[in-house]
């Protein structure tokens, strides 16, 4: 008789455990998360943006859609939507470039003010540790000691950079310091999330840890592709274009690294960092090896961001989604897919320029275009107006090539002053904005456009060429080269 009590005790109190559970859960999710963002009275900012997604998917992930909510009072507050079961989300706050806060974790339940005083982050209420967390880490980063060394006097023919001994020396010993500097800044973040460990949920403590040694792996591979694409090819001494090349390449074999084998397929799936990094290259290789060396849910998430990444290789991602099974993966491969493939008929826009006279994708027939989408305050999109340059100047004498610029800024006259200033447009671009409309507007709808910039080229015939051009920057500087190809190329079909 007692045996049967004492089973029975076991079972209510479980069954007591699992109602208090399943409460918990339900209260996160009716609370959802908020923030609350106190600009100091120094800043001029007017507006703040706050960004997310659903599924835990970064901001970083600009070809998925967002949740940007926008307030303009003094006191901004934003209410994060989960959805059922989701541990949380990354969320971006904008409002001045040097001043925003990128992809930081958030949890449901959280109630976080973040507060602005004399260009600091300060953090408080429910969850603020998290943010604290990660705000730390990004300052304690900015502490690396970086090389004073003059580097030796350039010489130069024609564009190319001439690869004499002393010039060959150093380009070695600054790869080699910046390795060191790279492995440094996240020994130094790793330490700082130890020390805040102890007020983090092992979900966010972990994802955090993830993001901070896969973005240490990145920037690592990013500092070797970036010497092979600037001296891989074409230099004007090739034995000492060798030697840089084998030397750096050994470099980055002995480098200090790290083993992301530590982490569950779980939080890699959600590592912004992890998902940025393996698939930061768009050949057969890389698409074989997410392919055939991950599986299940972080494969489907690794196969997404590779394909959103590389819409030209449409048809890989024919043969590949059967093998996905997540509903959400599948569906935005499909929208992406039937949006900006290959061979699609453009949107046909009709769009206001400077003058407020209207422009028509027919108005472009017979020529190629190069849609570039952005707006005021971006950074990456002046980053990308100046890595154009080159490519503008190529074609600056062709009349069936136009350069457009789509803004999806709100205001008519500020958005004529960012056109002028150069910033955002290059000479001979032809300069469109989305009437007042913003993000909102039929064309960003229809491509699904939720971060810029967005490059897009389309043929003389007005149909899709590629969503995903070579997208020219300082990391990728050879990308400028592969975009005058591409646009030579379907010049050709014309």
């Amino acid at each position: 008789m007692k045996n049967i009590i004492k089973v029975f005790l076991v079972a209510f109190i479980c069954q007591l455990c699992v109602i208090a559970k399943a409460e918990k859960l339900k209260k996160q999710i009716s609370l959802g998360a908020k923030v609350r963002v106190i600009l100091d009275s120094n800043s001029t900012a007017d507006k703040v943006w706050v960004t997310y997604k659903n599924h835990l998917w970064s901001t970083r992930f600009y070809k998925i859609p967002n949740i940007q909510m926008e307030r303009t009072e003094k006191d901004n507050l934003f209410h994060i939507s989960f959805l059922p079961t989701e541990k949380g989300a990354y969320i971006s706050i904008n409002f001045k470039r040097d001043l925003s806060i990128e992809d930081f974790i958030i949890e449901p339940g959280d109630s976080i003010v973040c507060t602005l005083y004399n260009d600091k982050w300060y953090f408080t209420g429910r969850g603020h540790e998290k943010f604290q967390c990660q705000y730390d880490v990004l300052e304690a980063k900015k502490f690396i000691p970086r090389d004073m060394s003059t580097p030796p006097k350039e010489t130069r023919i024609s564009k190319l950079v001439v690869l004499d001994d002393p010039y060959t020396e150093y380009l070695i010993k600054d790869f080699k310091r910046n390795l060191k500097s790279t492995y440094t800044a996240s020994e130094i973040a790793l330490n700082v999330l130890e020390w805040h460990k102890e007020n983090l949920s092992d979900f966010a403590y972990n994802l955090i840890k993830a993001n901070i040694v896969s973005q240490s792996e990145d920037a690592s591979t990013k500092l070797l592709l970036k010497v092979k694409s600037v001296y891989g090819e074409n230099n004007t001494n090739e034995t000492n274009r060798i030697q840089l090349l084998k030397k750096v390449s050994e470099l980055y074999s002995a480098r200090r690294k790290y083993d992301l084998r530590i982490f569950s397929d779980t939080v890699l799936a959600s590592s912004a960092m992890f998902l940025s990094f393996e698939t930061s290259s768009s050949d057969i290789a890389s698409y074989n090896n997410l392919k055939n060396n991950f599986k299940g849910f972080l494969r489907d998430r690794l196969l997404t961001v590779f394909f959103l990444r590389n819409l030209n290789l449409v048809n890989w991602l024919r043969d590949v989604l059967p093998l996905i099974d997540d509903k959400n993966c599948k569906e935005l491969l499909l929208t992406k897919v039937n949006a900006l493939a290959p061979g699609q008929p453009a949107f046909d826009f009709s769009l206001q320029n400077t003058s407020k006279k209207n422009v028509s994708l027919k108005d472009f027939k017979g020529k190629v275009i190069l849609m570039d989408f952005w707006f005021t305050g971006c950074g990456s999109c002046e980053q990308l107006t100046e890595a154009l340059k080159p490519v503008v100047d190529h074609f600056r004498n062709n009349s069936n090539v136009a350069f457009v610029g789509v803004s999806i800024d709100g205001d008519f006259e500020g958005w004529k002053k960012s056109v002028k200033s150069g910033l955002y447009s290059n000479e001979g671009s032809i300069d469109l904005y989305t009437n007042g409309l913003k993000s909102k507007h039929p064309i960003i709808k229809h491509y699904g456009f939720s971060g810029y910039p967005n490059l897009l080229l389309i043929d003389g015939y007005g149909k899709i060429i590629t969503g995903s051009p070579p997208r020219p920057g300082w990391t990728a500087p050879s990308k400028a080269k592969e975009l005058i190809e591409l646009i030579e190329r379907n010049l050709a079909k014309i």
